[in-house]
């Protein structure tokens, strides 16, 4: 590949309202989306995967979750991850108790082969896997994540890659910022994670508030190889108004990646756009 430089645009949370799925879709009809993860247990996610599959250029992966929506499995087959109603505790109960110990380990990987079988349920074959609030990052499921793209036949993750000169955009990013850092050590050297392509991925600080100014930029910086920049676009609506404690500015996000100055910068810089279906059988590592 020598010095050609590739580009992978994900939109994430595809799935969890009609007004997020639907800006997702229009993000890759009208500008630079290249890719989607799917939180597969979305109220949405039934209805568009019909619409997923109307865009064969559009790369579809996973994006596992602990802590949104309710779970894809009943109460009784993972006691230790949800409510009495099957919905996840909240993320930070989750955390302290993956970080307690492996005792939860199980119940993640019935509950996260579930999300997998059920995108594939919906005939969409996974391009890959992330997870929602980077939760795989945590050394308790570095092997788990492994294991479950081999499972399934999936050859690329996302290894989320802070952007430490980026923070002054979101210094409330700064402690997940440092986390991430130390727990991408053990992530790069799993021996379940030697069998997949994990895929550099930035876009941390900015997230939910990303304006084309920042994809210009990212785009001026990115070095050979392939790059996957996350994003969460989105139309706003009142199915979203469950998720206003995100802070997110969908439709800025919208905005951005539709903007032409953005696929401007990308022709002018001889960026190929790509999605992680593409990167079966290149060596870029």
């Amino acid at each position: 590949m020598n010095s050609r430089k590739f580009l992978i645009v994900n939109a994430d949370d595809f799935g969890i309202s009609e007004s997020v799925s639907r800006g997702i879709l229009f993000g890759h009809e009208f500008g630079v989306v290249s890719s989607t993860t799917a939180i597969t247990n979305g109220r949405f996610f039934e209805e568009g995967a019909r619409l997923l599959r109307s865009m064969p250029a559009l790369g579809v992966g996973v994006h596992l979750n602990l802590d949104e929506e309710t779970a894809a499995l009943p109460p009784s087959k993972i006691p230790s991850l949800v409510d009495e109603e099957g919905r996840f505790y909240s993320r930070w109960t989750m955390i302290s108790r993956l970080i307690r110990g492996t005792s939860l380990v199980s119940d993640v990987a019935a509950e996260w082969s579930a999300q997998i079988r059920r995108c594939l349920d919906f005939g969409i074959s996974p391009s890959h896997l992330d997870s929602h609030g980077h939760i795989y990052h945590l050394p308790v499921l570095h092997a788990l994540i492994g294991d479950l793209a081999v499972k399934f036949g999936i050859n690329s993750v996302r290894r989320t890659t802070p952007q430490l000169g980026s923070l002054a955009r979101n210094p409330g990013a700064l402690m997940k910022s440092i986390s991430l850092l130390a727990c991408g050590i053990p992530f790069d050297r799993r021996p379940q994670l030697q069998k997949v392509a994990k895929v550099r991925a930035i876009g941390l600080e900015e997230s939910g508030r990303c304006t084309h100014l920042d994809l210009v930029n990212h785009i001026r910086r990115l070095p050979p190889g392939v790059t996957e920049i996350m994003l969460h676009p989105g139309f706003n609506g009142p199915d979203n108004s469950v998720y206003e404690g995100w802070q997110y500015r969908w439709e800025q996000e919208l905005q951005a990646i539709t903007d032409i100055r953005v696929i401007e910068e990308i022709e002018r810089n001889g960026v190929e756009l790509v999605s992680h279906h593409d990167l079966v059988g290149l060596r870029y590592e």
